[in-house]
């Protein structure tokens, strides 16, 4: 009986949960936040892994194919672990805002204009606290 090869499938679906996850799941604050979909698919992957190299060790199987479905392990769990520490440490060491805005005691002189299409000097708040957001619409 020809069973399927999970030391082969591990290894690919923990690399494409970690690569989607960069390419197209990042942009989406939802997903980026917290891998919904991305987690469980690298997850499954390292599982998967695990099952082919217990099975591929459970029988009469060349040396090649033993090392390759443990190299296949191997290579699953460093993406799972560099993906994890990404996401859920690397992510979380962002400098504290309140450092960042104390750094800057004056802001530069600058015109913008604002939803009206009316000009104004940042220079006109002077004196005063002013919170200016950016915000790119798609209207």
């Amino acid at each position: 009986m020809n069973r399927i090869n999970f030391a082969w499938i591990g290894p690919a679906l923990t690399f494409a949960g970690v690569v989607t996850y960069f390419m197209w799941f990042a942009r989406y604050p939802l997903l980026r936040d917290f891998p919904w979909l991305n987690l469980p698919l690298v997850i499954l992957g390292v599982v998967l892994s695990f099952l082919g190299v217990r099975a591929v060790f459970g029988e009469n199987r060349p040396w090649s194919r033993k090392l390759a479905a443990g190299a296949g392990l191997v290579l699953a769990g460093a993406l799972a672990t560099l993906f994890i520490g990404y996401v859920f440490v690397l992510s979380s060491m962002l400098p504290d805002a309140r450092d960042e805005t104390m750094t800057m005691a004056t802001a530069p002189t600058a015109s913008l204009t604002d939803a009206g299409g009316a000009v104004v000097d940042l220079s006109d708040y002077r004196g005063r606290k002013a919170v200016l957001v950016f915000y790119r619409g798609y209207w």
